[in-house]
């Protein structure tokens, strides 16, 4: 049997620990961005207006995003990246939640910022996702 050489095989181990870097899609002009259409036009629609009815009520910012992959990266790095390239909420204040959606890995993630943590607690989230979401994905209903 042939030995590889040692630095052979360190170069083949290191490459297993080497991603690409999460490929961040571009800014969406709307609050909620769908790249797998989930969403009907109208379910859209009514999420958009009903975000920005409590943005302007409360200056909390909300972004929903629909992903086709998380690229091989778990849905807290992608949601982390996303929250922070797009400025999900309002600088210094850090008031911005992200609820992240990924079918294909079905995965479910709402990120807040640290503004919104006495409003919006882990708990609370994962019982959001828990009770409200995961049901209602279930049976289809994503706009729900």
């Amino acid at each position: 049997m042939k030995k590889i050489p040692l630095f052979v095989f360190l170069i083949l181990v290191s490459l297993q620990f080497v991603r690409a870097e999460f490929i961040v899609p571009a800014l969406p002009s709307t609050p909620v961005y769908d790249e797998v259409g989930l969403l009907s036009v109208e379910e859209k629609t009514t999420l958009e207006n009903t975000i920005l009815t409590l943005e302007t009520e409360t200056n909390h910012q909300i972004g929903i995003v629909i992903l086709k992959s998380l690229q091989g990266r778990t849905v807290e790095e992608v949601g982390i990246t996303l929250a922070r390239s797009w400025w999900i909420g309002q600088k210094g204040l850090d008031n911005g939640l992200l609820i992240l959606v990924a079918p294909t890995e079905r995965e479910m993630r709402i990120e807040v910022g640290r503004g919104l943590e006495g409003v919006m607690t882990d708990l609370m989230s994962k019982r959001i996702i828990d009770e409200n979401f995961t049901p209602h994905f279930k049976e289809w209903k994503y706009g729900a």
